[in-house]
């Protein structure tokens, strides 16, 4: 009898067989990640030094702040692009070869064991089940962007002001419990609609 892998162990095997064939595109995904993420976090920087230039009347704020925006902004957005759409042609082309490899162990299995199997159960597994897994995909690559994000804001708020950014740094664990627990709720709503569409698809099916 064949053990059932784990969360690792099932990540580990998608990437041996599927997306591990995309090696260049994710690397690109993480390179436009990273740009996307230093970009934002110079907002608050180029916030700061537009307020310094005004409350010093420096003239070069007409010019100067406007072009560095305008610049960061472009730069971001082609960046965002990029990754937006490297990282859906990763997904899909993901799924697609999954799937593949489902029908074709689906063909090559034993009229046995697909006797045992209701034929909506596998329907559910190559659209509810291959949609779950497209979506965490797809909220893994803007996981990664957000704690990328976080950590240069993190890194702009401690060159801008080191004391505010302590303040800040200590306060902030009373205000993530909150959003701990809406973040468990969220989960279990969301856990909850995953198996609901899996009991509508084997509905329709049958």
């Amino acid at each position: 009898m064949i053990e059932p892998l784990g969360s690792m162990g099932l990540v580990r095997r998608l990437w041996r067989d599927h997306i591990r064939h995309y090696r260049g595109r994710v690397a690109l995904i993480v390179v436009a990640t990273l740009i996307m993420s230093g970009t934002t976090a110079l907002y608050p920087a180029l916030i700061d030094r537009a307020f310094t230039m005004f409350a010093k009347r420096d003239p070069r704020i007409l010019y100067q702040v406007p072009v560095i925006v305008f610049t960061v902004t472009v730069i971001k957005a082609l960046a965002q692009y990029a990754q937006t759409l490297l990282t859906q042609q990763v997904v899909l082309g993901t799924i697609r070869r999954l799937q593949g490899s489902m029908f074709a162990h689906l063909t090559d299995a034993e009229l046995a064991r697909v006797d045992r199997e209701p034929p909506a159960a596998l329907a559910a597994r190559f659209t509810t089940d291959a949609t779950v897994i497209r979506e965490a995909m797809n909220r893994a690559v803007n996981g990664i962007a957000d704690a990328f994000t976080l950590v240069g804001l993190i890194a702009t708020m401690i060159w801008i002001d080191w004391s505010l950014s302590l303040i800040a740094a200590v306060l902030y664990p009373l205000a993530g419990l909150p959003i701990q627990r809406i973040g468990r709720r969220i989960r279990r709503a969301s856990g909850g609609m995953q198996e609901r569409m899996g009991e509508a698809a084997s509905m329709l099916n049958e």
